[in-house]
């Protein structure tokens, strides 16, 4: 490793490696997961990253595993359309840089949760191996175990880190226009995988207020915020378009909002902050 910020980063790694897996604990003595990891990006492409996995954060930092191209798209991605959740398996990127890179270490059937914050892009991982598949099945179905994992991991974080001391590699930085980034199609998996947890609605919190959205009303104000026509609308989601206005109008009498580029808005700038089942 002859980078010399890697090698700072290799080295802070190590520094708080017990701390880590402390704090990792209860992911990995109850729910089946081997693998953590976190990941910041800021507006100017610096990268903070921390892992569980000594052989992984190696290789990824002497390979710059960050900085592949596929993942600073996606990520811009997520980012632009505010993406939270992400199941690798479903990503169907086998074939790019980073995910095979993950498959040929045996880090696999992961869950990644991705969060902005400011201009900062925050990505948190959970995995186990390439045996371990019935893990997927269980991040679908327990979504808000990994929310709150996120706030608790935070909390005992900020005791460690200062982010006037955190090392970081140059990357690249996000991209800012994503319009024509459709090579993998990131946002085609969110509508299955919405569609495929057993939740009944969604919360979203706007100006103190929490909006109940359901799944399908999320569905529609998502497609909408991309740039979707009513008639797109309906045929991905195999309704009408009367159908996707009516969902529509409901979202606008929960939010109070009149017009489209409210609806838009409300939803870029709201992330969903709860999932409620039946």
């Amino acid at each position: 490793m002859e980078d010399i910020l890697s090698k700072q980063m290799f080295e802070y790694n190590l520094s708080i490696r017990e701390n880590i897996l402390d704090i990792c604990k209860p992911l990995f003595d109850n729910l089946g997961i081997s693998y953590f990891e976190y990941v910041k990006i800021s507006a100017e492409g610096n990268i903070f990253y921390l892992c569980t996995n000594k052989k992984w954060l190696e290789f990824s930092l002497e390979h710059k595993m960050f900085d592949d191209k596929e993942h600073v798209e996606l990520c811009s991605m997520a980012k632009k359309f505010n993406q939270r959740y992400a199941l690798w398996n479903c990503l169907n990127l086998e074939k790019t840089c980073l995910l095979s890179k993950y498959y040929e270490h045996n880090i696999w059937n992961g869950f990644s949760i991705n969060e902005a914050s400011g201009e900062d892009f925050n990505i948190y991982s959970f995995a186990t191996t390439k045996e371990n598949n019935s893990l997927n099945d269980f991040f679908v179905k327990n979504i808000n175990l990994f929310d709150h994992y996120i706030t608790y991991f935070k909390q005992k974080i900020k005791f460690l880190v200062s982010d006037n001391v955190l090392p970081h590699i140059k990357g690249t930085p996000l991209l800012k226009d994503t319009g024509e980034i459709n090579a993998y199609y990131y946002s085609y998996n969110i509508e299955r995988f919405l569609e495929e947890i057993s939740i009944k609605s969604l919360v979203l919190k706007a100006n103190e207020k929490k909006i109940h959205l359901t799944k399908r009303e999320l569905l529609c104000l998502r497609l909408l915020a991309i740039g979707k026509t009513m008639k797109e609308i309906g045929n991905e989601l195999s309704i009408s378009p009367r159908t996707v206005e009516s969902h529509l109008n409901v979202i606008k009498a929960k939010t109070g909002m009149i017009f489209k580029n409210q609806l838009i808005s409300f939803y870029e700038n709201n992330p969903i902050i709860n999932l409620t089942h039946p």
